[in-house]
This record gives C-alpha cells, structure tokens and sequence, in this order.
C-alpha cells in the first residue's frame, strides 16, 4: 500500500492454509490406488461437503474413485446430490449424519444406504469428519470417506 505520496506505506501479506486440500489429494490417490481393481465391497471414495445452517448436506467434491461405488461420474454426484442417492427409508439415518457433524462436530460413522447407477442399492460407511467451521454463517465443512460394504 502506499501513502499520499506514493511511498511504500504497508505491506499486506495473505496466507493460505492448505493443509485440508493436501490431506484430500492424498485421501484421493490413496482412494484411487485401493480401488485401482475395481468395484465391490471394500471399494471406497473420498468427498468434501457443506453442512448449511437448516441441515442441508451439498457435496462440493468428490474423488474419481467414486465411480466403483456409486458407478456416477463425481460430477454427476455433486449436481444431484447426496441425500437423493440415499433411497427414502435410509434418509432419517443420513439426515441424523449430517445434523449431529453440524452440531457437535467431531466426526461421525454411520451405515446406511446408496442408490448405484444401475438401479441397485448398495450399503455403504459413511465416515466423516468437521474439518472447520464458519459460524457466522453457520456452515460446516466436512471431509470424508465412503466405503462399500
């Protein structure tokens, strides 16, 4: 910044964290590596998601991984959503997921089941946790993983 004279005054420095975004590349290659066979129980992927403040649970990315499990594209995941993948008999265990990370924090492991590309549902561990919290505007960040069983 400089002064009204156009002498260097203040310096702004901006510092990034990147510690989640590098522990999530690697949850991805170590993903893609366990799945490098295919699909089936054992197969998993990892995501990121926002918890909103009236509960809503949006997937903001998903590794390529997700394919042997869900057998969607990750960007397929992400513009339908999660809880519609969840058939409606499962969604008070999924919903209880999310509204228990968003209000205790910590992390969580829950069963429950998935709708495949296929038509066929397959039961899956969801086990995720916060990664941080922005409380003024009552958002939720969470990492996670899940695993076909």
């Amino acid at each position: 910044m400089r002064d009204g004279r156009g002498r260097v005054s203040h310096l702004v420095t901006v510092v990034r964290d990147v510690t989640d975004h590098v522990n999530a590349l690697s949850a991805e290659a170590a993903a893609r590596e366990a799945v490098a066979g295919g699909a089936g129980p054992g197969a998993w992927f990892s995501y990121g998601a926002l918890i909103d403040a009236q509960g809503r649970f949006r997937v903001t990315w998903t590794s390529d991984t997700t394919r042997a499990v869900l057998g969607r594209e990750p960007m397929a995941v992400i513009a339908e959503g999660w809880a519609d993948l969840v058939p409606p008999a499962d969604r008070a265990v999924f919903e209880m997921h999310g509204e228990l990370l968003r209000r205790d924090g910590g992390s969580r492991r829950d069963r429950y089941r998935v709708q495949v590309a296929e038509g066929d549902v397959r039961s899956v561990e969801d086990f995720a946790s916060v990664s941080w919290v922005a409380q003024e505007a009552g958002v939720v960040a969470v990492h996670g993983v899940v695993r076909d069983i």
